[in-house]
């Protein structure tokens, strides 16, 4: 476990008057009173016995191990009661290794033996090996020319016991430990490392007798004994070293699935947590398309369509349809930058998004200026008739339109036109590549002609809705009319829808709720006519340098005044922003970049742009100059 601690080792020997001496060697000093401790307790609770230990030589220069004298005083006493130690005694027995010497020398032949001890050494007094095991012989045999008068310490030194040299009489004294040897550097034995006990034998022929160390190699694992050249079959029969070998190779084996398996475990549960991610983008990008999907279609067609099913074309006996566009839009557009006419009708239509997505309506499509809605294809509308909800929408176009500027003159707002017609349509989608849901019929073409034929800032509603909300007292009309309508056969009855008393709160929170950049207050409309007049009698008094220098490109004087009238409406809003925000509840912090926005437009158009000052004075430099010529041909003429 702890490989640099060399752990300490222990020899006895015969001292005076029956007592034994215990040899102590170790690298570590100071714990030889600990060891008298250790002893005593195993005496006692391993053989019952009750000693007395002392220390006769301690490490000094002249003694290198610790000597203690131990003698025995008697036998604990237990229930059986005490016992001399010769009673005692008699359980145990000094075990008589003669037999080995009749083993090795007539019952068992000697190639036999060392088959079944293939990891022994015979040596005699001199420390020349008379016989060994079959595997030590053929790692000794491959650099050893002469392996009949090798000896002991030509291949091995010893470890353990500590401080003992390889002598016939050390190992003799030392035959109750057991010993380790090693290998020397310069030959095959150099990393083999044996383990086992000293047994002297005793032979009639030679008073000093034979020593047999019966060992095994200390092998690590199943890769040390490949390295050293071994194999499972060189170990010893009676050894738990194969086994052990066997059990901690089967043991690594089985680390080395466990860590795949846990391994294998991360990277799946890496993947399951990549695979989770996958499935919430995945329901997230689903969620969008849903989404867009019903936007682009009712309900039902769009779950037809998810399923991969074709939509049938499908009749509706009953819908109103509504119409709206923007009064003066032409001319809007000719008189503006495109990009203010975009930001005019993204804000313009996200107000009628609004409201369609509060009244539950399906909006058809939206081209150019052309707002188209119908109530009555799904049953979104709850309870409510089709033609009481389209109404309530128009009514609140109507009053969020007040509230969008208009691009060209940023002190009034957008007008609009909106008209309602019920009937029967036939709907279905049209189109593979980018397919939309289309509605069909003589419906769609009266409520197209009734916007179309209608009046700026008005509702115009035939008279087949009308008949629809004949039974709500809460919507109020003005007197019908009789309009003519193209490809319509007959004239029809109109009527302008004025409001709707129950919701004329709904439509004061409409005014107050801002969600475009173009969105203005009622005070502003009236406060800024004043400077809109004061502006253009400025413009009249510089028209007449203007004209002097008869600029052709009329789309930049057009929008020259444009700009100036824009950065004095933003001036005026910005003395007046107090005041605005007391009306409409909001802050008014979009005008600067609404300014700032329009500034760069118009610069991108026409460049750097010149005020009707510095045109005054270019006309006033053009006079001079020109009087000046004439001068010049006068005096040059009459000269």
């Amino acid at each position: 476990m702890f490989p640099a601690m060399k752990a300490p080792s222990f020899r006895c020997s015969d001292g005076p008057n029956g007592d034994i001496y215990l040899h102590y060697y170790s690298a570590r000093r100071g714990l030889q009173h600990i060891v008298i401790g250790i002893v005593k307790t195993v005496c006692r609770q391993l053989h019952n016995t009750v000693v007395r230990m002392e220390i006769v030589e301690e490490v000094d220069d002249t003694h290198d191990h610790v000597v203690f004298a131990i003698q025995e005083l008697g036998l604990v006493s237990s229930k059986r009661g005490a016992t001399s130690v010769d009673q005692h005694c008699q359980h145990y027995f000094q075990p008589d290794l003669s037999y080995i010497e009749k083993l090795c020398w007539s019952s068992v032949p000697v190639v036999q033996f060392c088959q079944i001890f293939p990891f022994h050494v015979v040596f005699d007094d001199q420390l020349q090996i008379r016989q060994m095991g079959v595997s030590l012989f053929r790692i000794v045999a491959t650099s050893v020319v002469d392996v009949q008068t090798v000896t002991l310490t030509d291949l091995f030194i010893v470890e353990r016991p500590q401080g003992m040299t390889l002598s016939f009489s050390e190992i003799k004294a030392h035959t109750n430990m057991v010993f380790v040897l090693r290998g020397k550097g310069s030959l095959p034995t150099e990393a083999l490392r044996v383990k086992g006990q000293m047994t002297h034998l005793n032979d009639d022929n030679d008073s000093a007798g034979k020593m047999l160390f019966l060992c095994s190699p200390r092998i690590g694992d199943i890769s040390d004994l490949c390295g050293r050249r071994l194999y499972l079959s060189d170990l010893p029969l009676h050894d738990a070293t194969r086994d052990m070998l066997l059990l901690d190779d089967t043991r690594a084996n089985q680390h080395c699935e466990i860590l795949k398996l846990e391994e294998m475990n991360t990277k799946l549960n890496v993947a399951h947590q990549d695979l989770a991610n996958a499935h919430q983008d995945l329901a997230k990008e689903k969620d969008l398309t849903d989404k867009l999907l019903y936007s682009m279609f009712p309900m039902h067609v769009a779950s037809q369509l998810k399923q991969k099913k074709a939509v049938a074309a499908e009749t509706f006996p009953s819908v109103t349809i509504l119409f709206s566009d923007v009064v003066g839009f032409t001319s809007i557009c000719g008189s503006c930058h495109p990009s203010r006419v975009v930001r005019m009708l993204d804000g313009l239509y996200k107000e009628f998004d609004a409201v369609t997505r509060e009244n539950k309506l399906y909006k058809v499509e939206t081209i150019g200026d052309a707002y188209m809605v119908v109530g009555g294809l799904t049953s979104r509308t709850g309870h409510d008739s089709h033609e009481e909800v389209v109404c309530n929408q128009a009514l609140d176009m109507m009053a969020v339109v007040s509230k969008v500027r208009n691009p060209s003159h940023l002190r009034d707002h957008i007008h609009i036109r909106v008209g309602i017609h019920s009937g029967e349509v036939m709907a279905g989608v049209v189109g593979d590549l980018m397919p939309r849901y289309c509605l069909f019929g003589d419906a769609v073409n009266v409520a197209s002609r009734t916007e179309s034929t209608g009046v700026a800032d008005k509702i115009q509603v035939t008279e087949a809705t009308h008949k629809g909300l004949e039974i709500m007292p809460q919507f109020v009309f003005e007197t019908p009319h009789v309009v003519g309508m193209k490809n319509v056969r007959r004239p029809m009855v109109c009527y302008f829808l004025k409001e709707n008393r129950q919701r004329l709160k709904r439509h004061q929170e409409l005014l107050r709720r801002r969600t475009s950049v173009y969105l203005m207050s009622s005070s502003q409309i009236s406060k800024n006519e004043q400077i809109q007049s004061q502006h253009q009698e400025r413009n009249a008094r510089s028209s007449m340098d203007q004209t002097a220098l008869a600029i052709p490109e009329k789309s930049k004087a057009v929008e020259s005044n444009y700009l100036v009238e824009e950065a004095m409406a933003v001036k005026e809003q910005m003395e007046q922003q107090g005041e605005t925000v007391e009306e409409t509840d909001q802050p008014n912090e979009d005008t600067d970049q609404l300014a700032k926005r329009e500034a760069m437009d118009g610069d991108e158009v026409g460049g750097n742009r010149e005020t009707p000052k510095m045109k005054s004075q270019f006309s006033v430099c053009l006079l001079v100059a020109f009087l000046v010529v004439v001068i010049a041909v006068s005096i040059h003429f009459y000269s």
